[in-house]
């Protein structure tokens, strides 16, 4: 659930799923650009396609969702009341399970997918991705790319403390795979597939493993 570097995350996953029964069938991709329907791009405009995220829920009623705020929320008080907001709604989301019968609750699990930051420069940047460095890698990007890892961390610590887990993907910080196309409107928010996002099916399985196993120990 997201913008279109979230579609890059569903295609990813799609083209993981080759085993007989109709698993593709259960994966769905919502596009939603700022998730709660306004338009928060530079003086107020933007992009702002897709569903508001509740819509989405309640048109899907998923188990599992993947989110993420991303680069199409211009300004970091934006950024952060939408996060917020955002992460408090899926939190009611979770506890408010429907029964399965039985009067047992289906669990459902938020995730929350840190920012792809993609890439425009051919030169390999260093594995030091604090905050200055990505600052000045990204400088002159579109899409405010020098705030990303910033966010990155604020997303991080918020989900934290509701023990929302967090897809974390900012070891692509280091990698330049840009779409072909994105380079000269300096989009660089799009990766090459098949490519870097190919560890997003691997890390999310382990991720939800890993939440079902302490699920079952609690």
């Amino acid at each position: 659930l997201g913008d279109s570097t979230g579609g890059q995350g569903a295609m990813v996953m799609h083209n993981r799923l080759f085993y007989p029964g109709g698993c593709h069938k259960q994966l769905t991709y919502i596009l939603s650009d700022t998730l709660i329907r306004k338009h928060m791009g530079m003086n107020g405009h933007g992009m702002n396609r897709g569903m508001h995220y509740q819509e989405a829920l309640a048109a899907v009623k998923p188990d599992i969702v993947v989110v993420s705020v991303g680069p199409h929320i211009y300004n970091e008080s934006n950024f952060k009341s939408t996060l917020l907001e955002v992460l408090d709604g899926l939190e009611e989301w979770r506890r408010q399970a429907p029964s399965s019968g039985a009067g047992v609750s289906r669990r459902r699990h938020v995730v929350y997918r840190t920012i792809a930051p993609g890439g425009c420069s051919k030169e390999i940047q260093p594995q030091d991705v604090s905050s200055d460095t990505v600052a000045l890698t990204f400088k002159d990007y579109s899409f405010q790319h020098a705030m990303f890892y910033g966010r990155d961390l604020y997303a991080i610590a918020q989900c934290k403390q509701r023990r929302i887990p967090v897809l974390d993907l900012r070891m692509l910080y280091s990698r330049t795979d840009f779409h072909p196309g994105s380079k000269n409107g300096k989009d660089c928010l799009h990766f090459c597939s098949p490519g870097p996002l190919d560890v997003i099916a691997d890390l999310l399985l382990e991720l939800l493993q890993n939440e079902l196993k302490a699920k079952e120990e609690d």
